[in-house]
């Protein structure tokens, strides 16, 4: 009962203290950054997966990373490169597989890059008739607007990063510049302070490759 009673008069005395000997509020927790796909050099981060399965090829977390990455490269490489990924593709979610073989998503990766694999061409044909059909309806609309470029920039709402197009010049005339896109496609040149540390990775945005190394 007594210990009870000191809690309460615990309470009473904090609440009388004066504003300036209060305990501050306790700070916000800082916001996660995001790092977009179309920031990252997946080509470069295949090659450093690699090096870390080359050491210790029991290291589960990046056989998956290894497959995530190969089949989004895939999706955008060059047709004679494709392939190739979509091997990577299949063999890294097999070789997870066996280090963790109950695993239910890993089974159902490793059936689906399977499947993607042995489509690869015909994957790459409808590739083939869509990219023509994407430069007939761009050339239209080309024609439409008085051939006025537009440029892919990236806008972020509720943490997540969507890729949109623009034209080079705003409502008002003002020319939109590189300093600016380079801000939307790379966030702050330098990191904010109090900013937390990378915390999730957005990986919807759509992104051309940006290197010419295929696996062997």
């Amino acid at each position: 009962m007594r210990r009870a009673t000191n809690c309460v008069w615990v309470v009473i005395l904090a609440a009388a203290l004066p504003t300036s000997l209060a305990a501050p509020p306790a700070p916000s927790p800082p916001a996660a950054r995001v790092i977009g796909s179309h920031q990252v050099d997946r080509y470069a981060a295949i090659e450093r997966v690699r090096e870390v399965l080359l050491k210790d090829p029991n290291n589960l977390t990046d056989w998956v990373l290894l497959g995530e990455l190969a089949q989004e490269v895939a999706e955008e490489a060059p047709a004679d490169r494709a392939p190739g990924y979509y091997r990577l593709a299949h063999d890294s979610y097999a070789n997870a597989l066996t280090l963790q073989p109950n695993n239910a998503g890993l089974k159902a990766a490793a059936r689906f890059a399977e499947e993607q694999e042995k489509k690869a061409e015909q994957i790459q044909q409808t590739r083939a008739r869509a990219t023509a059909a994407y430069l007939e309806a761009r050339r239209r609309e080309l024609a439409r607007s008085g051939h006025a470029p537009t440029v892919r920039t990236y806008t972020t709402a509720a943490a997540v990063t969507y890729p949109r197009y623009q034209g080079y010049v705003g409502q008002q005339g003002v020319p939109y510049t590189y300093q600016e896109h380079y801000e939307s496609f790379f966030g702050p040149v330098q990191p904010r302070p109090g900013e937390g540390e990378v915390t999730a990775t957005e990986r919807s945005a759509l992104v051309k490759p940006g290197a010419l190394a295929a696996p062997p």
